[in-house]
């Protein structure tokens, strides 16, 4: 067997892909090329529901990295400790485990991003500065056991203050995430993350955020049947910068007794996009059908 890749992540791919041929064919000779078409792609445990196990989590890692999915976003939305309650530190136990996912992400060449949501009560007032002092200092805590990859999640609340958004989207871009090494630029999205949703707002936040900032976007609608190209340049242009995609499928927490197990269709174009992120059922093993 020859290898040729670019790099150790390539090497990984290209024998993840070998077992699996030779775990369900068998194989006596065979020619493969094969390269990605979007440079970032996962998971974004992004429902509402019950969040998944800690022993899922680190399976599903494994998962993604013989799969060829290589970006994993926690966001469970009822981890307090990312939302309602999200000035309030991690346990040392809870920090031990968040600890072993980004080991666990990084033996499986996946980058693991750790978001969290403080806008459905920061105080974008008088009280900004200690806030955004307690919000750097909850990220300290995740960078000090090996996270370099950070999101803030805007998405579902109820206000739109555009000037604060855009402030503290931008704080945490230049005081935290360039101050840090290693850190990657900060990934975000707002309270108007498709074109239904879109208002004054955004056309008001759009020409403040720091251009390093990479934004989501979930198409014309929550729940979007496909991204076309016209759909991706218009909010591209609003945005001044390409969007990356939180594709809402195999998700279900709007309908929990509809399974969704078909395939990923009618994905946007490939050389439109750079990343897409797939948000995906509390239903653990039933979630890898799509995904796979």
């Amino acid at each position: 067997v020859s290898i040729t890749a670019s790099g150790d992540t390539g090497v990984f791919r290209a024998l993840a892909k070998l077992s699996r041929l030779l775990a369900t064919d068998g194989l006596s000779a065979a020619n493969l090329s094969e390269f990605p078409d979007v440079c970032f792609r996962g998971v974004i445990e992004g429902f509402y529901g019950t969040a998944w196990s800690h022993e899922f989590r680190l399976d599903l890692l494994k998962f993604m990295g013989q799969t060829g999915l290589n970006t994993f976003i926690y966001a469970p939305k009822d981890d307090a400790k990312l939302r309602s309650q999200w000035r309030k530190l991690y346990t040392e136990k809870e920090l031990e485990k968040l600890s072993r996912l980004a080991d666990t992400a990084a033996k499986y060449k996946v980058k693991f991003v750790y978001a969290i949501s403080p806008g459905l009560d920061i105080d974008l007032g008088s009280g900004y500065q200690a806030d955004r002092e307690i919000l750097f200092e909850k990220c300290e805590s995740m960078y000090a056991i090996g996270i370099r990859n950070f999101a803030i999640l805007l998405d579902d609340i109820p206000t739109l203050n555009a000037e604060g958004h855009a402030r503290l989207l931008n704080d945490f871009q230049t005081l935290f995430a360039e101050t840090h090494e290693g850190t990657e630029d900060l990934i975000a999205i707002t309270p108007e993350f498709c074109q239904a949703m879109v208002t004054s707002y955004t056309d008001s936040l759009a020409p403040l955020l720091n251009e390093k900032i990479t934004m989501m976007w979930t198409g014309n609608g929550v729940l979007s049947e496909t991204v076309s190209p016209r759909d991706l340049k218009s909010i591209n242009e609003k945005l001044g910068r390409k969007v990356l995609i939180w594709w809402n499928y195999p998700v279900n927490d709007y309908m929990e007794d509809k399974l969704a197990l078909g395939p990923i269709e009618n994905l946007p174009q490939h050389s439109k996009i750079p990343a897409i992120f797939f948000n995906p059922m509390k239903y653990e093993q039933l979630s890898k059908i799509a995904l796979a």
